[in-house]
């Protein structure tokens, strides 16, 4: 099957009035061609909280997979946009494999400045699953974070990054009046 096949077979898993089934068997066939260009035109779909679940999280694992480069700024973007947390997203990034001077991490260090806790949460559950070298230079400015479930987070990063001022931090939070710091 060529390249007409495959926008075929990415017509039919946009089509929303298709058989979920039969949309995502056209995603497994994708997976098969090893085509990431027929994967632009059904990324969105992973972005749209309308979209059936199992169809969104198919194709965000057959992007992955085909190491599409979309893939890091689509993850950031379903942080920002709170796009349901049931995708995993924070681990799906990590599975990326991205190099130190990715441009995304400028955007994941932006992130930890958010106005919404949950996203600056987010954030740093990342970075307890992702080493970098200047994440802890950017965790440390949250050790004081406003929300206490940020704050005690940035501890368990912290140590992750292997941060030598880890243990600094973790006794300080054991002296927070929050309870969610110290759990």
């Amino acid at each position: 099957m060529g390249p007409v096949g495959s926008k075929q077979l990415a017509a039919l898993v946009a089509q929303r009035s298709g058989e979920l089934q039969l949309r995502c068997f056209a995603v497994v066939v994708l997976k098969q061609l090893q085509d990431p260009k027929a994967t632009d035109n059904i990324l969105a779909l992973v972005l749209d909280p309308k979209e059936v679940l199992a169809l969104r999280e198919q194709i965000l694992l057959l992007a992955i997979e085909l190491r599409h480069p979309r893939v890091p700024e689509l993850l950031v973007a379903l942080i920002e946009r709170h796009v349901d947390d049931k995708l995993d997203v924070e681990k799906k990034l990590v599975a990326c494999q991205l190099d130190e001077q990715s441009p995304i991490f400028a955007k994941l260090f932006g992130l930890l400045e958010h106005k919404d806790w949950l996203i600056r949460k987010k954030i740093v559950n990342l970075f307890c699953l992702m080493r970098h070298p200047q994440a802890a230079h950017h965790l440390r400015t949250h050790v004081e974070d406003p929300h206490p479930e940020v704050r005690g987070l940035v501890c368990l990063a912290l140590a992750a990054q292997g941060d030598p001022q880890a243990y600094q931090f973790v006794a300080q939070a054991w002296e927070d009046p929050a309870p969610q710091v110290k759990s």
